[in-house]
């Protein structure tokens, strides 16, 4: 190889080199201080601002899912009409709970803004839940469905999602209906 192309092959490695260690160095932070505590903690696009909201949201979906796991199982019912009052049970559970939740204070505009996105999606969920029973109630005992979010992610992880992100776990989608 003739000094030239040393040359050229040396510059190229050069400037790889300098692209990922000046892409490194100018990496911007993706931690947030939590408004409660004062500590960092990892930043996501659904991560309260405040986890006082994550730690009431949490209480109140871990009350809704201990009523709920007193019902009966919906997926044992032996009748669809059975599997509706069960479901129906549950709903008013699921109601409730975002009842709660659309009356927490949180502390910055966008933990608001995270919140009631969020809510939307279960207020949708909820709608589908209702839509079902009515079925089941006619005798129609078809597939649960989900309204889809025009995206490619799914409404039940979403709400899971959102739930794992902030430690809300009793907050995750409901696994009631089966699946």
């Amino acid at each position: 190889m003739s000094f030239v192309g040393k040359l050229a092959l040396f510059i190229i490695a050069v400037a790889s080199f300098a692209i990922w260690i000046t892409g490194w160095i100018l990496q911007t932070s993706n931690t947030r201080v939590d408004l409660r505590t004062g500590l960092e903690r990892t930043d996501g696009p659904d991560l309260f601002d405040d986890s006082t909201t994550s730690i009431l949201a949490e209480e109140i979906c871990s009350i809704a899912a201990t009523n709920i796991a007193e019902l009966p199982i919906s997926t044992q019912a032996r009748s669809p009409q059975d599997r509706a009052v069960a479901i129906a049970a549950a709903t008013d559970n699921y109601q409730n709970m975002l009842a709660a939740l659309s009356q927490l204070d949180t502390s910055t505009d966008r933990d608001r803004l995270i919140l009631d996105g969020w809510l939307s999606d279960w207020e949708s969920v909820i709608g589908d839940r209702i839509t079902f029973t009515e079925g089941l109630e006619a005798g129609r005992d078809e597939p649960f469905t989900l309204t889809g979010t025009g995206t490619s992610e799914r409404i039940d992880r979403r709400i899971t999602r959102l739930a794992i992100t902030n430690e809300m776990l009793s907050c995750q989608f409901p696994m009631d209906l089966g699946g």
